[in-house]
C-alpha cells in the first residue's frame, strides 16, 4: 500500500509486462474490486472504516500472485491541527543520480507538494532542501514558496544544505529565519564568522505546542549556540515536536557511522531535557522508516521527497497523538524508474515498500492534551 487515511486506502502494483489485473478488497462490510491491465500504477478504495482490517488480493489470470492484509489506523482523541513534512526534497539542477534520486523532478514534486499542503497549518522541511547548496537551487524553493504565498513553510537546513557557503546562507536566512548576517554588526567578516557559529536553530509557535527547530546540518548538536539557547529556552510543561536532520537517537536498523548526531556525550544534559517532555521527533537524512524512543517521544525517520518510495507525510495532531499519512511525491511512472534503478543498487524494495508504510502510515500516541 502507499497511504492509508482512515476511512481509504491506495495501493500501487507492479508486474514484468501488461497482463490483466483483478485486485480485490475485502473486510468489514466491504468486498470492492477493481480490474486493470497497466505495467504498472495505483488502485484506490473508499468509505473503509477506521480500525478495521483489510486485505487485498491480486489475481492474473484466475491465480492469487499477491496477497497483503492492512489494519486502517484509528484515532480517539480531539484534532487539534494539521501540517505536512517534506523531508529531503534535494532540489537540484544537476542530472539524476544512477540510483534513483531523481533530480529532474525536484522542482516539479517540491511545487505540487506546496500546491497541495498549502491550506495546512505549516509545511516542515527538516533538511537537504537543496542538493549542493547553491544559490539557484534555493531559488527554485523560493520560486516554489511564492507560487503558494498561503503555505507556511520552516525549514532546517542538512548536510546537503552547505552553510558555510555564504551566497547561500544569505539566502537561506532571508527565506526561512532572521537575518543573522545583519544581526552580528557592520564587520562583514566578524559578523559571517559570528552568524555561521550561532547556527539557525529556533522555537517557533504552532499555537499552544513548541516547534523546535534544530540545526543538525553538520552532524552536531553542541557547536550552535542556537540550539543550546532553543532548547534552554523551552517550556517543560508544554507539549513539542521537535524537527531535526540528523537523528537525536539510535535506532536498532541503521548502522552506518551518521545513525546519529556526532556529539551524543556533550549533548547528553540537552537531550535528557528533551526525553521529559511529551510530544514527537521528526527527523530526515537516511530516509528509511525506522523509530526509536527519546523518553517519552518517538523519533521517526522521513522519507525523501524524489527516491523510491518518494513521498511526503500529512500528519493529523491529536489531543492523544499524531497520525501520519504518506503521499506520493512523483507519478507511478517516475517512482517505479526510481525503484528499479535503486534495485540495480542493492537498495532492496522489501523494507522500503513494506515497513517503510507501515511506520509512515501510524497513529503515535503522545500526550498534546496541554495544546487545547
Amino acid at each position: 500500500f502507499i497511504s492509508l487515511p482512515p476511512r481509504s486506502a491506495l495501493f500501487r502494483y507492479g508486474q514484468n509486462e501488461e497482463a490483466d489485473l483483478e485486485i480485490t478488497l475485502t473486510g468489514k462490510n466491504c468486498k470492492q474490486s477493481i480490474k486493470t491491465s497497466g505495467r504498472y500504477g495505483r488502485v484506490g478504495f473508499e468509505k473503509l472504516t477506521p480500525g478495521a482490517a483489510y486485505t487485498v488480493k491480486v489475481q492474473r489470470a484466475g491465480k492469487t500472485v499477491a496477497e497483503r492484509t492492512v489494519t486502517l489506523p484509528a484515532v480517539q482523541g480531539k484534532l487539534i491541527g494539521r501540517f505536512a513534512l517534506i523531508a529531503d526534497a534535494h532540489i537540484s539542477l544537476r542530472p539524476d543520480l544512477r540510483y534513483g534520486r531523481l533530480f529532474s523532478c525536484s522542482k516539479f514534486a517540491l511545487n505540487d507538494a506546496f500546491k497541495k499542503c498549502a491550506d495546512l497549518d505549516f509545511i516542515a522541511m527538516p533538511g537537504d532542501v537543496t542538493d549542493a547548496g547553491t544559490p539557484g537551487e534555493i531559488a527554485i524553493v523560493k520560486a516554489a514558496m511564492e507560487e503558494n504565498p498561503k503555505a507556511r513553510v520552516l525549514a532546517v537546513p542538512g548536510n546537503h544544505d552547505y552553510m558555510t557557503h555564504k551566497a547561500f546562507v544569505t539566502m537561506w536566512d532571508k527565506l526561512f529565519g532572521a537575518a543573522r548576517i545583519e544581526k552580528y554588526g557592520k564587520n562583514e567578516r566578524e559578523a559571517w564568522r559570528r552568524a555561521v557559529a550561532y547556527g539557525t536553530a529556533r522555537i517557533e509557535k504552532y499555537g499552544k505546542i513548541q516547534l523546535l527547530m534544530l540545526d543538525t546540518w553538520n552532524g552536531k548538536l553542541t557547536d550552535k549556540k542556537s540550539n543550546l539557547d532553543a532548547i534552554a529556552a523551552l517550556d517543560e510543561k508544554s507539549p513539542v515536536i521537535v524537527f531535526s536532520h540528523h537523528q537525536l537517537t539510535p535506532d536498532t536498523f541503521i548502522k552506518d557511522a551518521t545513525k546519529i548526531i556526532k556529539d551524543t556525550a556533550e549533548a547528553a544534559p540537552l537531550l535528557a531535557k528533551l526525553a521529559k517532555m511529551n510530544g514527537m521527533i521528526f527527523v530526515g537524512h537516511k530516509n528509511v522508516a525506522t523509530t526509536a524512543k527519546l523518553g517519552n517521544m518517538v523519533q521517526l525517520n522521513l522519507p525523501q521527497l524524489t527516491q523510491f518510495p518518494a513521498g511526503y507525510l500529512v500528519c493529523s495532531l491529536y489531543t492523544d497523538g499524531i497520525l501520519t499519512e504518506f503521499r506520493p511525491g512523483l507519478n507511478e511512472f517516475y517512482d517505479e524508474y526510481s525503484r528499479i534503478r535503486g534495485t540495480h543498487f542493492n537498495m532492496t524494495a522489501e523494507r522500503r515498500d513494506k515497513q517503510s508504510l507501515s511506520l509512515w502510515n501510524k497513529f503515535y500516541p503522545a500526550d498534546f492534551s496541554a495544546a487545547r
